[in-house]
Parts: C-alpha cells; structure tokens; sequence
C-alpha cells in the first residue's frame, strides 16, 4: 500500500472520530439544556399557588425561568435560591413592570410619573423622572434593547425611544391619522426586533427599530398580549390564539372554561390562570 493510501485511511478515521466526539457533545449539550429546562418547569409548577379568586396579583417569568408577582404594590422575585423584594409605598403604586431584562428591571408608576430601573438583586439602579424629559403625559412603556425604554407620548402622539443617557433617538412620525383616541392604547411592546403598539380598537402596530410604521396586526380588544420571536400569544373571551408572523394569520391554541390572566412561555411551555386554577400546555403551533 502507498504512502498515499495509508495518509488518507488515517485521516479519513481521524475526520469520523472528530465528527462523532463533536455529535456526541452536541447530543450531550441539548440533553442537559432539555433536563434543565424540564427541571425549571417543574419548580416554577410546584412554586406558583393558584390564585384567590378575587386576586389581583401579576405573574411575569423572565427568559431565565425566575418568576415575578406584584401585589399590593409589592414586586417579589423569586429563584430556585431564593427569594428577593421591591416595596417603595413613597415611591407610588407600581402601575406597570417589566422583565424583559432581568438585569435590568423597569417599574413605572403612572402616579408620579416616574420610571424605576432595578437589578437582578431588585435593588434601585437608576430613576428617571419623566417631567423632566418633558413627558407629562405617557401611554404604555417598556424596555428595548442597550439599556434604554420605549413610550408613547400622548402630547406629541409620537411612539418615542429614550436611549441610558435619557436622549431621545428616534420618533415616530405624528399618529394621530391612525389613532384618534389616546384612551384606546393599551400597552407598548418589544422584543429584539420590532416595537408593538397595542390600540383597542384599531389593532398592533408594528414599527422597526427606528420608530418607522411597518403596518397593523388587524387583532382588536386582544387581552394578555405576550411576544415571542416567531409571533404573538394574546386572548379574547376565554380562549388562547397563536399569530404566526411569517403566515399573517392567528389561529386558536386552547379554549378555556374561565377566563385566562397571567400568560407566560418559557422553554416553550405556555404557563397561565384559568380562574384560580394554574395551568400550563405545549402549545401546537403550525
């Protein structure tokens, strides 16, 4: 045999042996992310109590599987370790938060109408006092991405982003040709890609990065709009529909008996209240 062949023999098993240690450690990787995933499912199951029924308490669980409940004005965040609380009565009442960074808190109080950003420790990082950006009058806020916020500024009628340094980067145009009543926004929206603007009675607004209109998602009165990458979870009445981005049409996931609050997906797993009762599903989505 040639010096050729036996080169080649070798390095074809040493090519099959690599391509097996890596399969295995990829096959071995998506094994330990499954278990955790099933694990922290499981705790976050055993951890959340039904609710009472006249209980007004929100439920949010982060991208990492820590769970948040606000009620009567107290925020708790809870992990496998631990326990942590935010409780400010001088502040004011907690009127809207968002987990959308876990490192990076946002809790907004539409009585002093002043923004709180805490850390993963729910300790007070930052304060943002909106009428001194002149913002007297806002409808909807949420966190973006590099540490800055999103509203909507009912005086201007202009979706508006505020970068760290309190800076306004982008505006929409005026959208009060769309949108003739400020008291119909119920929520603003995002998710890594697209800004949401959610109108009672007209729909979702969708806008980019740069607080440019793309178009409207025609889906009204929605209840418990929750985003994901690939579309939209909301509610209307008592069932759960699926909006699939790509197709451009929703589709019912689960029809409940009472009325659904509290709408989570984590690890691909809807977690949710129907009634007092927790319940959580794997969602067919097409």
């Amino acid at each position: 045999m040639s010096l050729f062949l036996v080169v080649k023999q070798v390095f074809q098993k040493h090519i099959k042996s690599l391509f097996i240690v890596k399969y295995a450690s990829l096959l071995f990787l998506l094994c330990c992310f499954s278990s955790y995933g099933q694990e922290q499912r499981q705790w976050i199951y055993n951890h959340l109590s039904p609710l009472q029924e006249d209980s007004s308490e929100v439920i949010k669980i982060d991208h990492l599987g820590q769970i948040y409940q606000l009620n009567n004005n107290q925020l708790k965040k809870t992990t496998p370790k631990k326990e942590l609380f935010f409780r400010d009565d001088f502040w004011g009442e907690i009127t809207y938060f968002d987990v959308y960074n876990p490192l990076r808190i946002l809790i907004y109080s539409k009585e002093n109408n002043t923004i709180l950003f805490l850390d993963n420790q729910l300790a007070v990082v930052s304060e943002v006092e909106l009428n001194d950006l002149n913002l007297f009058d806002i409808a909807g806020v949420c966190s973006s991405y590099d540490n800055g916020f999103w509203l909507f500024n009912q005086q201007n009628f202009s979706l508006e982003y505020y970068d760290k340094s309190l800076t306004k980067k982008y505006s929409s145009e005026n959208l009060s040709y769309k949108i003739h009543n400020s008291s119909q926004i119920k929520a603003v929206f995002f998710n890594n890609q697209n800004v949401y603007l959610q109108v009672n009675q007209l729909g979702i607004l969708v806008f980019d990065m740069f607080a440019h209109y793309i178009k409207t998602i025609p889906i009204t009165q929605a209840r418990n709009v929750l985003l994901t990458n690939n579309g939209l979870f909301f509610t209307q009445k008592n069932d759960i529909y699926f909006y699939d981005f790509k197709r451009m049409q929703s589709y019912p996931i689960y029809k409940a008996e009472n009325t659904i609050s509290n709408l989570n997906y984590y690890s691909q797993e809807l977690i949710f209240n129907e009634g007092n009762m927790l319940k959580h599903i794997f969602p067919k989505i097409k």
